[in-house]
């Protein structure tokens, strides 16, 4: 479960605003605006253009954007360690990006989806975070620079097959090993 919230924006078409100046720069030459009845003949053009492009031709456009999650336990020294375990499973997603190797992604996957779950969790249940205090202090930060290491290592040009440190990434697959019901 990722937690972001999906918020819609309007951003309004431009468009029915060009088209009634564009109304108004041609009518404006063949009706004399010198006279009161060609100035309003004009803006009444006009402002029929606008409305009637906004309605049938440009609309709004809606975009969604996802906002970071809000978390409201009640317990500002809980929500600001579950607002840091936030950004810190979102380096693992994005370490998880430059990953190639299929099983250490899958892996990783799973691990962001335990974080999730477990963020989720602490914000329903803020009384449950003395039990959490170590994955949010220690196991979650590790697994962060295990796997941002390991895609270092993977990227360099030897790749992880010559380098002696690989061998210690595997320890940051089973840091969030343990079951979610034992909360």
């Amino acid at each position: 479960m990722h937690m972001k919230q999906i918020t819609e924006k309007r951003i309004k078409s431009p468009m029915p605003a060009y088209t009634a100046a564009a109304c108004i720069i041609v009518f404006g030459l063949i009706f004399p605006l010198y006279r009161v009845y060609g100035i309003v003949l004009v803006a009444v053009i006009a402002a029929a253009a606008y409305f009637f492009s906004k309605k049938y031709f440009f609309k709004d456009k809606i975009i969604q954007e996802e906002s970071e999650p809000v978390f409201r336990t009640g317990i500002a020294e809980l929500d600001e360690s579950l607002e840091q375990a936030n950004v810190l499973i979102e380096q693992l997603r994005r370490a998880n990006i430059s990953i190639k190797n299929p099983a250490v992604s899958a892996h990783i996957d799973r691990m962001t989806r335990s974080g999730d779950a477990i963020l989720a969790e602490l914000n329903a249940h803020p009384e449950k975070a003395r039990k959490l205090r170590r994955f949010l202090t220690y196991y979650l930060p590790t697994s962060v620079k295990f796997m941002q290491t390991y895609a270092e290592h993977e990227a360099a040009p030897t790749g992880c097959e010559n380098s002696g440190h690989c061998c210690c990434f595997v320890v940051g697959f089973h840091l969030f090993s343990f079951p979610l019901n034992a909360l």
